[in-house]
């Protein structure tokens, strides 16, 4: 009975397994039935096609995009919802209802085609502005062929002046805001990056990949840089990079190849051309020099020799993409500059990662992590240095040159030259053009210009490097408490490697081996940066208001250790001795800021605007009487083209008037003529430094005389503006004026430094 029972159930139960997976597999079978081919196009409102745009399946994150045409193909379940969406369009849920052909036409989102243009933490729209802000997009820079950011913006922003001192590849260009922003000429602007603050020197801006940035705003005027406060004298340099988007994974990559080289000059013409300038100036004859000249038959063009051109070749891939609620970005670029200078060479590694996620409802998450590697060969002698010699000298001594070599000179290094070495001008001199040979008695025809050592020898038996590591990462927590009102709080910061690497060869000087160093130099600073933000955004009828407050905090700690080695008997061995450096030190540094800040903006109808900010930095460069330091700002703006006066013409499709007044400050300064390397960041402190006597003992100097004043230096600026549109917005201008007036608060230096003074019209 019990075996027939438990047969029954087996039974029972086998049946029940398989019609079940039977139902499955015909449930399986029908859902796949439902997934249709659907295609179509999507337009906009004039029936023009869009490429690239957004088509997911609304809950999933199967997806398509257009191609250039607007043509789309999908496969999606007959009962789907499409999710399409566009920059400058509004998002559309278009239901399947199992269509196969679905064409779809997007309307463009006014709100979003209205230009925003980032300012110090936040943004605004570009017609509420009041201040002096410049923007360039990423399309206007990612097709330069340069290897660092700051070169791609020559000629992109008025009232900047871009000047590349230092033709090396990797080299930062000097860039000045409206004249200098500091009475130590000290005129870089403040970098900040996705909102963080990441400094004021050029370095940081080799390690960016164009590919990576979105947009890039200068805030020129003391309105709109007040609220960095102590850093924004010589202008604010924002950087936007881009994010990831909605959708299936997207794959881009951009790349280049390119060469550079140096338009030929006539400064340095052939030997031929130089004795017929000779004949023109001298009756007909040659001089003795000149003779002498043509009789070595040599010639070199340092120009050719030194500016040898290069190659410069990029690399960069990137994928991006994400749900609803995760959007991701990350990318790889290589780059390598040749430059135009002979061993001159400069490669940069790049990585980035970026991650916007909501963890809740109004809890969002950004992170960001970009490391950053580069390799720096430099042009080790100035250029003029290196191509001043004279046309007729030879680069090395051959069969034929030779012979003019004069070994009669005592305790000269030539004395044993041999062929293949460096030929220098003063080996070749008192020569007897009589006889045709070297004058033992040292009295024949000179023919050197200088004394130095051979050119190519200085630069090529030199080898400067510099290695960089950098890495930076930003971390932001948002919480919107509604959705005018919400917090941020920011945690980020870079820290950086440097190590430099200098070798002189014995062969690079002409005092030879006693002139021949190498020298180490490795620089760590790892800088931390914390803020918290509220933010307000309130549209409500005729008014537009947006406000933040904040506070912040950031440290630096630096390292510093050099060391050196002079008098190398030969070049097999670059390394320092563990015994007898002829220079070794370390220094470390700590530094502090602490700041509050606060801004408001405000439109009335859009056409009377109201912008005012304030900033409070305390720094720990400073003594205790002067450590903090208060910035305000105000700026109105009046909107001419939105008065009912102005509504029936059609020429002006905007004209502003803004007029705007703030004060700024550095606190990055040095000493005036501080020729006792004070540390800056201790410069109110009175100072000792050791030295020896003779008394075996150790005594101090004081270099410094402690001043409780020393304190910051501070800017003021005015500056009325217009900006004006017309020809259907194809024609764009703005009009500033500004005067700025500086001065740094210090007793001890006012009386030498005086007040400095600008006004210009841009």
């Amino acid at each position: 009975m019990e075996n027939f029972l438990q047969t029954k159930i087996r039974n029972f139960l086998q049946r029940g397994i398989a019609l079940a997976f039977l139902m499955t597999i015909i449930g399986m079978q029908s859902i796949v039935a439902q997934d249709i081919a659907i295609t179509g196009t999507v337009v906009d409102e004039q029936g023009l096609p869009l490429p690239n745009v957004n088509i997911i399946i609304q809950g999933t994150l199967r997806g398509a995009a257009t191609d250039l045409d607007g043509v789309y193909s999908i496969n999606a379940p007959s009962d789907a919802i499409l999710v399409v969406s566009y920059l400058g369009f509004k998002t559309q849920l278009v239901p399947v209802d199992n269509r196969r052909v679905i064409n779809i036409e997007l309307e463009v989102d006014v709100e979003m085609l209205e230009d925003v243009v980032v300012i110090g933490y936040g943004s605004i729209k570009k017609s509420h502005l009041t201040g002096s802000v410049s923007s360039v997009k990423a399309d206007k820079i990612q097709s330069v062929p340069v290897s660092r950011v700051d070169d791609a913006l020559v000629g992109q922003i008025a009232g900047v002046n871009i000047q590349q001192t230092n033709p090396a590849a990797g080299e930062a260009p000097d860039i000045t805001v409206r004249g200098q922003g500091s009475i130590n000429f000290e005129s870089f602007p403040l970098v900040v990056l996705d909102g963080i603050v990441v400094g004021n020197d050029g370095d940081f801006l080799a390690s960016l990949d164009m590919n990576d940035i979105e947009s890039i705003e200068l805030l020129k005027d003391a309105a709109s840089t007040a609220i960095y406060g102590s850093r924004g004298a010589s202008g604010i340099l924002m950087i936007t990079t881009k994010q990831g988007a909605e959708g299936p994974t997207q794959f881009s990559y951009h790349g280049y190849v390119g060469f550079k080289s140096v338009p030929e000059s006539d400064v340095l013409t052939t030997p031929d051309a130089w004795a017929d300038y000779v004949r023109a100036n001298n009756d007909g004859e040659l001089t003795d020099r000149m003779q002498y000249i043509q009789l070595m038959d040599s010639y070199t063009n340092w120009e050719e020799v030194m500016m040898d051109g290069g190659s410069i070749i990029s690399h960069s891939f990137t994928a991006k993409g994400g749900s609803k609620n995760t959007r991701y970005l990350a990318s790889i670029s290589y780059q390598d500059d040749e430059g135009v200078l002979l061993t001159d060479n400069y490669e940069k590694l790049n990585f980035r990662v970026n991650l916007n996620t909501k963890l809740k409802d109004k809890l969002g998450l950004n992170v960001t992590i970009n490391p950053s590697f580069t390799e720096q060969r430099r042009f080790p002698i100035g250029v003029h240095d290196a191509i001043r010699q004279s046309p007729w000298l030879p680069l090395y001594l051959d069969e034929n040159n030779i012979q003019y070599v004069n070994r009669y000179r005592e305790n000269e290094r030539w004395a044993d030259a041999q062929i293949g070495d460096y030929a220098t001008e003063r080996m070749f001199d008192d020569f007897d053009l009589l006889t045709g040979l070297p004058n033992p008695n040292l009295t024949g025809t000179d023919i050197s210009g200088t004394s130095n050592q051979n050119a190519l020898a200085k630069v090529v038996e030199r080898d400067e490097r510099k290695f960089e590591n950098k890495v930076y990462a930003n971390t932001q927590l948002t919480y919107k408490f509604t959705d005018n009102l919400e917090f941020s709080q920011r945690f980020g910061g870079d820290y950086r490697v440097t190590e430099y690497q200098e070798w002189t060869g014995v062969e690079a000087t002409r005092n030879g081996a006693s002139d021949s160093e190498s020298y180490r130099r490795n620089f760590v600073q790892m800088h931390v940066v914390t803020e918290s933000v509220l933010s307000l955004n309130v549209e409500r009828d005729i008014h537009d208001i947006s406000a933040v407050a904040g506070f912040a905090y950031e440290n630096w700690d630096r390292e510093n250790l050099v060391m050196s080695e002079i008098g190398y008997e030969n070049d097999l061995i670059q390394t320092l001795p563990g015994t007898s450096t002829s220079e070794a030190y370390t220094a470390k540094t700590r530094e502090n800021l602490l700041s509050y800040f606060s801004r408001l903006n405000y439109a009335l109808d859009n056409k009377y605007l109201f912008s005012f900010s304030a900033r409070v930095d305390g720094s720990s460069k400073f003594g205790p009487d002067k450590k903090f330091g208060f910035f305000p700002a105000g700026s109105v703006g009046w909107v001419v083209t939105q008065e009912e006066f102005m509504q029936n013409q059609e020429i002006l499709q905007n004209l502003k008037l803004r007029v705007s007044y703030g004060q700024t400050g550095s606190n990055n300064f040095a000493l005036i003529n501080n020729t006792n390397n004070v540390d800056e960041e201790y410069a109110y402190i009175g100072l000792l430094t050791p030295v020896s006597t003779g008394f075996s003992e150790v005594g101090y100097n004081q270099i410094s005389i402690a001043n409780s004043d020393f304190g910051w230096e501070k800017l003021t600026e005015i500056n009325p503006g217009l900006d004006v549109s017309f020809l259907n917005n194809k024609v764009n201008l703005s009009f500033d004026y500004y005067k700025k007036n500086q001065r740094r608060f210090n007793p001890v230096l006012a009386n030498s430094v005086g007040n400095r003074f600008y006004q210009c019209l841009s």
